[in-house]
């Protein structure tokens, strides 16, 4: 059903409303109460809120009717488990909140990467500057800077629009090649690919830490084994990383592996995350032990970005530097010139 709205269903949006059908079913109201009444709070989502409501009464449950509110995949599939088992106005709340700090989380990383960013831009445009304004006059002058760094400076700025043009090409070549195979790959393959990636590797093994963690944290609080736990995430369909780890998990099962040690093996995870699990006595005990534990890898996640847009910050910083410095030279070369004429 197309809906119009007058609000962008951002994560800050959808978790305020999550929140408040959670808080609504916490008091007794049911889904279609809520639902009826928070077209009321809302009325520009009136028409989405209708949607769903309609969607309810024919017998659907509440988690297939999320993607009108552009719920991800991810997210639906958790409040699919909630709804299906435990207490899910109480779920609902934390899953709510966990979408808040998300979105918290990624407006943070945004500020901190934006800076260099609007850093690297403009160093390109200082560069073409001082080729548009300078170029000319420093050709003017080549018969008498045919060697040295003077003469590199002014070949590079002679030729920059076609360094530029050329590493544009090559990174949309690049970037083709990678989506075809982004779309063929299995998953797992894929992860594996970005974990084993320089620098940014580590970040993504801590996400992916953070996100299985995550997960099988909330199966297993609500009374899910192990196996029972491989099985769900095999026949989901919703998220194609999970419905790979669930295909690999259960194969290894099939053959004997320990669920520890099919993880270990895997490589894809920090190493204490295996360790957590083959330690576990009690179900219930290591579904908290596996929470805590993916909180602190999301915590590690975020300041490990941090850590690296500092970095970047600080490259593009001595960049700029070198830049300025270049330019004074540049502005020297005529007097300079002139002086060794003399």
């Amino acid at each position: 059903m197309t809906t119009n709205i007058g609000r962008v269903w951002t994560q800050s949006f959808q978790s305020e409303i999550l929140s408040y059908i959670a808080e609504m079913l916490a008091e007794g109201f049911s889904l279609l109460e809520t639902l009826a009444f928070i077209k009321l709070v809302y009325p520009q989502q009136r028409a989405v809120f209708s949607a769903m409501e309609e969607d309810l009464a024919n017998g659907q449950f509440f988690y297939t009717t999320l993607s009108l509110m552009k719920i991800s995949p991810d997210v639906a599939f958790q409040i699919e488990i909630a709804e299906k088992h435990g207490d899910f106005a109480n779920n609902l709340l934390k899953i709510a909140q966990y979408i808040g700090e998300k979105d918290r989380q990624r407006r943070q990383l945004i500020g901190i990467l934006l800076y260099p960013f609007v850093l690297f831009f403009l160093l390109i445009s200082l560069v073409f500057g001082i080729r548009l304004f300078l170029l000319p006059q420093l050709e003017s002058l080549q018969g008498n800077l045919e060697t040295g760094s003077a003469a590199l400076v002014i070949n590079f700025l002679r030729h920059f629009p076609q360094i530029v043009l050329l590493t544009l090409i090559t990174g949309l070549l690049v970037f083709l090649g990678y989506s075809l195979w982004k779309r063929q790959a299995n998953p797992l393959v894929k992860s594996r690919f970005y974990t084993r990636l320089p620098i940014v590797g580590k970040l993504f093994r801590l996400y992916y830490t953070y996100y299985f963690a995550n997960e099988f944290s909330q199966l297993l609080q609500i009374g899910y084994s192990l196996q029972l736990i491989t099985v769900t995430f095999r026949d989901q369909n919703r998220v194609a990383f999970l419905s790979a780890l669930g295909h690999y998990l259960d194969q290894k099962m099939q053959t004997g592996e320990g669920f520890a040690d099919s993880i270990d093996q895997l490589g894809l995870f920090n190493r204490e995350f295996a360790a957590i699990i083959r330690q576990g006595e009690l179900l219930d005990l290591l579904a908290i032990k596996t929470r805590l534990y993916s909180q602190k890898a999301l915590a590690s996640f975020y300041r490990e970005i941090s850590q690296l847009g500092k970095v970047l910050q600080n490259v593009l910083f001595v960049w700029v530097a070198l830049t300025v410095v270049m330019v004074y030279l540049i502005l020297m070369l005529p007097m300079l010139t002139m002086m060794g004429g003399l």
